[in-house]
């Protein structure tokens, strides 16, 4: 099993390949082999998250790739490249980070709902109220990996949790909580206390969260969003804060991203921005090699890889 680790191959990408019990090559072969064709290369390890141009001209260059390991749960941004190439298997990063993302969600909608938000804008004259969690409607938009590792932890908290998927189908390992299928958002979303969202970006999610959904969530709710910036609509979002239709925002990803230093987003007192931080490098490398030493055995044995992405659905 060969298998190239681009654009760049760090020491523990390229020792999870041979732990895998692959051969690590170069991304882009020297020279032709001994039957004048380029060495084989069975599997791409994909480290770049925003390169969607540099993974589709390697792919071009190194013919025969037969599967793709990419480097995020959210794989939107290789969506084009996808969908040329619908034979490949594909694999994404999703449940490599699920738990640190979950923790920093639950740290934002818990900020925002126990005034600490507020607290570190307005100081002295922040309100001296604060809102609970335990036994409020919490919504978390969202069943995957991610989405599972939120609903846990407000589960533990004593929150009264529902579920936004897709399909509206239960979640085996989430008895207690309410699923709601996504054509029922408006109401799943009414008068939430909390709102996290966590789940892909497509077509279909781009801009789910707008001034009608804001307003479905009520005045007492904050959203949380640990997903992709473009499932919310970032003016419908600004107005609502500047109207009092919500009381606040947790932002770890925005639309644009980053924002700029003047943006309305980054002055509201009922908002706080983090800089897409809901992981850190040293986590994902260790988590990320677990995966990839996993997905080399799997497509050497002809298993489904973890992780694995349907072009079609775009996750």
């Amino acid at each position: 099993m060969a298998v190239a680790v681009a654009p760049r191959a760090p020491a523990w990408a390229v020792d999870a390949v041979r732990r895998g019990g692959g051969t690590p090559v170069p991304a882009v072969a020297p020279g032709p082999g001994p039957a004048g064709r380029p060495p084989p290369v069975d599997g791409v390890v994909w480290l770049a998250h925003d390169d969607a141009g540099g993974l589709e001209a390697l792919l071009a260059a190194v013919p025969g790739v037969r599967w793709v390991q990419l480097p995020s749960a959210g794989v939107d941004v290789f969506a084009p490249v996808m969908s040329a190439r619908p034979g490949m298997a594909w694999a994404s990063a999703s449940g490599v980070t699920a738990e640190p993302v979950a923790e920093m969600a639950v740290a934002l909608l818990l900020a925002g709902r126990r005034g600490v938000v507020a607290a570190t804008r307005l100081g002295a004259d922040a309100p001296r109220t604060t809102a609970p969690v335990t036994g409020e409607r919490v919504v978390v938009v969202g069943a995957g990996a991610v989405g599972r590792a939120i609903a846990r932890r407000l589960v533990g908290l004593g929150a009264d949790v529902h579920v936004v998927r897709r399909s509206g189908g239960p979640v085996p390992e989430l008895p207690t909580v309410r699923v709601w299928p996504a054509s029922a958002l408006a109401e799943a979303l009414a008068d939430a206390a909390g709102v996290v969202l966590a789940l892909p970006l497509t077509p279909a999610t781009d801009g789910l969260i707008g001034a009608a959904e804001l307003a479905a969530m009520g005045p007492g709710a904050w959203l949380v969003n640990v997903a992709r910036g473009r499932h919310v609509r970032t003016d419908d979002l600004v107005a609502a804060l500047q109207d009092g239709v919500i009381a606040g925002a947790a932002l770890d990803v925005t639309d644009p991203e980053p924002l700029a230093p003047e943006h309305p987003l980054r002055r509201l007192p009922n908002c706080v921005v983090t800089p897409h931080i809901g992981y850190g490098p040293g986590q994902v490398s260790g988590l990320l090699a677990d995966r990839i030493a996993a997905n080399v055995r799997r497509a050497a044995a002809g298993e489904p890889l973890l992780g694995s992405v349907d072009p079609g659905r775009g996750y």
